[in-house]
């Protein structure tokens, strides 16, 4: 089993061959071994957020 998470991205800057983007990533729920069961969150833990540029070959026109 594993732990859900959901990740939310949107773009910061948009250039004619780059595009920088902000994501953040929230763990919806965890999974307990022991248990054998997940526990669902009654709220959403940030557990990463920051940024990423991608360039892509040809430019946009």
């Amino acid at each position: 089993m594993l732990d859900a998470v959901e990740i939310i991205v949107w773009v910061v800057k948009q250039g004619s061959r780059s595009r920088r983007y902000g994501y953040e990533m929230y763990k919806t729920s965890e999974y307990d071994g022991e248990s054998d069961r997940s526990e669902v969150f009654d709220e959403p833990v940030l557990c990463a957020k920051g940024e990423a540029t991608f360039v892509v070959d040809d430019p946009i026109e």
